[in-house]
């Protein structure tokens, strides 16, 4: 694959945020092409690396504190850990 520098896609970026106890969806759509960068929250960046073919390649940026995965793992984990929550307690 090569980098394409013309190329602009439009990308959504949407994310949980927690505000007095409630989550709340936040979405930001942006026109972005190869090198463009945007702040997601506080030191959270998502930098295009590469467009070829209709495919975004993106990197993120964030602190050791933040684990950044795919939506699929995401929700596997998440399961994981309700799945958890509702074991009974041993004594």
């Amino acid at each position: 694959m090569t980098e394409v520098e013309d190329v602009r896609m439009r990308l959504t970026i949407s994310h949980t945020v927690s505000t007095d106890g409630r989550n709340v969806e936040q979405t930001a759509k942006h026109w972005m092409k190869c090198g463009d960068a945007v702040g997601v929250a506080d030191g959270v960046v998502c930098s295009v690396i590469m467009i070829d073919r209709g495919k975004v390649r993106l990197g993120f940026k964030c602190p050791a504190t933040i684990k950044i995965n795919r939506t699929e793992i995401y929700d596997v984990n998440r399961k994981k850990n309700e799945a958890s929550a509702n074991l009974p307690q041993s004594d």
